[in-house]
């Protein structure tokens, strides 16, 4: 089980550009996760992914993960998610209240989607 979030926004390095914090709960464990705008990471069983999911039904590179502006026309960022599995993956969205299998939807293939 996979969950995240939100740590805020923070510039990195000089010169690196703003970047948003977060936390992935991994098997009980939290990993600390920051993207610095226009990065892109990857979660999945993978050595070489930013957070390693040692399940057998994760890919190698799972999901991808990157940060950028909103949709929305503000200046505040915004985590994106593209699925990058064979299998498919299911988030959850909070904003629903729940969690539910009817709570859980697919992501994008195509291209990153918003996280909220």
């Amino acid at each position: 089980l996979l969950e995240a979030a939100h740590g805020g926004m923070r510039p990195a390095l000089p010169g690196a550009g703003p970047s948003l914090r977060f936390t992935i709960v991994n098997n009980g464990r939290d990993n600390h996760v920051e993207i610095s705008q226009g990065e892109v990471i990857h979660l999945g069983r993978g050595s070489r992914s930013a957070v390693v999911v040692d399940h057998q039904s994760a890919s190698s590179s799972h999901v991808e993960l990157s940060v950028g502006p909103g949709l929305g026309g503000d200046s505040a960022l915004v985590l994106r998610a593209r699925d990058r599995s064979q299998n498919g993956t299911g988030i959850v969205d909070r904003a629903l209240g729940g969690f539910a299998e009817a709570d859980v939807r697919l992501l994008s293939k195509e291209r990153p989607e918003e996280l909220r």
